[in-house]
Parts: C-alpha cells; structure tokens; sequence
C-alpha cells in the first residue's frame, strides 16, 4: 500500500488524470495512512472529476451523482483531521453552490 501511494503521490506531481473513481479509492487508501495531503488531493480529484462529468449530463443520470457526496464527505473529513478550517469552509461553500446551480447535486433533502 506504501509502495502505491508513492506512485500515486510521483502521479500527482506528473500530472496523471484518473477517473473519479481511482481518485476515490486512492484518497481512502491515503486517508487510512494518515497521508492527509494527499488524500484531500484525491477526494478534490474526485469531486473535480464529477463535476465535469455531470455538467456533460444535460438528464442528471450520471451515476457518480450517487456518489459523488460521499467523496465531498471524505474530502471534508480529511480537512478537519489535517486542521485546515478554510478549506473545510472553501469545500462546504463549494458544495452548497452545487446543489442550487448546476451542477445540482442531490446533496440535501429536497
């Protein structure tokens, strides 16, 4: 698992795209290791990777639509474990903006 999160981290620095997905799973891998800078880099990959992906979903059936709050969620838990209240803030307001605008990611009860 090291030896994978030093690739992921060598990835970060090149640049690699990856799906919302591997951003997903690499980020918990990185959280569980107490590699909290990286994680949050991956779990915004995530997020990033999602809002582009529904933006090109004029139905909103995309399924990382489904998913795409718990990545918001680990992302936040990261921040808060790292002790970065402003990106927690950045994240949250970024969230909300979300679910009102496109977009409008059902991340409340409506």
């Amino acid at each position: 698992v090291v030896a994978l999160l030093g690739v992921a981290a060598e990835d970060v620095r090149a640049g690699t795209k990856r799906a919302y997905g591997v951003h997903y799973a690499l980020g918990q891998l990185a959280a569980r290791h107490r590699e909290l800078g990286l994680a949050a880099h991956h779990f915004q990959q995530a997020v990033n990777y999602a809002h582009r992906e529904a933006l090109d979903d004029p139905r909103h059936e995309h399924p990382v639509r489904k998913t795409v709050g718990d990545a918001y969620g680990a992302l936040i838990q990261v921040l808060v474990s790292d002790r970065k209240p402003r990106e927690v803030a950045r994240v949250c307001r970024d969230a909300l903006r979300a679910i009102d605008r496109p977009p409008h990611w059902p991340l409340a009860p409506h």
